[in-house]
């Protein structure tokens, strides 16, 4: 029995790299339809877009945790995430938290983008800049901090593909302490909004339930979670589907969060190889197929809080950052839950 658990492990790992390989290096792309409605208002596509030039010249930042300690055994102590900002000349300076909190003015609101993983630091850098002139194209004449959060995502230490994406799992899951602590410096009166893409989509999950006062790998976050208003985005979200659920892994999320919109995409081909990674357990993912009925009912009122959006058709069968901030519609369908406008 233990050889063919062993056989099946392999197996599915094989398949669940090969199902990944093809997600992350493309797919078919549907026609994009028009939107139909969030939150039941009519999203209306853009009549031009709007050059970054023309919004205000903004300042974009990165907080990177490529420096810090990224397993539990050494403990929790926090580390100070390096910080980098760039501007409309597009050079990047290495900066302070300091410096990034000094910039937010009076009830401005603070756009946190987890990014996921297998993403190089080069790839932090045009993920950051190309995000923020994603989100700006959207309300051009809003102000917006937008931070793109950079971690060691993307080397797991692993011969085999299912053991390390469990390893970049667990990585993620230390870094939501740094974002916890990111988010309790943030004075109060800056509503944020957290964006979080696949692994980041874990980020933000355990950075919510830390901040409710739950636990993650056994350890808790022990310092004021602040009063700031937070709503999130969930995009190809890496986590279980049922994991909002009374005495599941974050069962305290939604306690902490006004409200959650899921971009799910039951297309994409790393979301299929997701339950794989726990073969004889596994179960899919939220990015997959959103809250289930059966999720909802366990929730109870809190589930009201999560809407799911199907951007299947948009998205295609892939996976990658890149296929959503190249799309200006989904731009203008989270605008509301990032720039807080109603």
């Amino acid at each position: 029995m233990p050889l063919l658990r062993f056989r099946n492990l392999v197996v599915s790992c094989a398949v669940a790299s090969v199902l990944a390989a093809k997600a992350f290096g493309g797919g078919l792309a549907e026609p994009f339809p028009t939107l139909s409605a969030v939150d039941g208002n009519r999203i209306t596509p853009a009549s031009q877009p709007v050059s970054a030039s023309a919004a205000c010249c903004d300042t974009w930042w990165i907080a990177s945790t490529r420096h810090c300690q990224q397993s539990f055994e050494a403990g929790i102590r926090c580390c100070r995430p390096a910080f980098y900002k760039e501007t409309c000349s597009c050079c990047l300076t290495r900066s302070t938290q300091d410096e990034f909190l000094a910039s937010l003015g009076p009830g401005e609101p603070v756009c946190i983008v987890l990014q996921g993983s297998f993403s190089t630091w080069q790839d932090s850098q045009r993920h950051a800049r190309r995000t923020w002139s994603w989100l700006r194209r959207a309300a051009p004449d809003r102000r917006l901090h937008v931070l793109s959060f950079s971690w060691p995502g993307e080397r797991p230490f692993s011969p085999l593909p299912c053991v390390g994406v469990e390893i970049v799992a667990r990585r993620a899951e230390r870094n939501a302490f740094v974002v916890a602590s990111l988010i309790s410096a943030i004075p109060g009166g800056h509503p944020i909004c957290l964006i979080g893409h696949s692994h980041g989509a874990r980020i933000a999950a355990a950075t919510l339930h830390l901040l409710a006062g739950g636990r993650v790998q056994r350890h808790c976050y022990r310092y004021s979670s602040g009063g700031n208003r937070i709503r999130v985005v969930l995009a190809a979200a890496a986590i279980d589907h049922d994991w909002f659920r009374p005495g599941r892994r974050f069962d305290r999320t939604l306690c902490r969060t006004e409200c959650v919109l899921n971009l799910k995409n039951k297309w994409d081909l790393a979301l299929y190889a997701y339950p794989l990674r726990k073969p004889l357990f596994g179960r899919n993912s939220l990015g997959h197929t959103g809250l289930t009925r059966r999720d909802r009912k366990k929730i109870g009122s809190r589930a009201r809080r999560v809407r799911d959006y199907d951007v299947s058709r948009r998205i295609g069968h892939r996976h990658e950052w890149e296929s959503y901030y190249a799309d200006p519609y989904l731009a203008r369908a989270i605008a509301p839950y990032v720039y807080f406008s109603r």
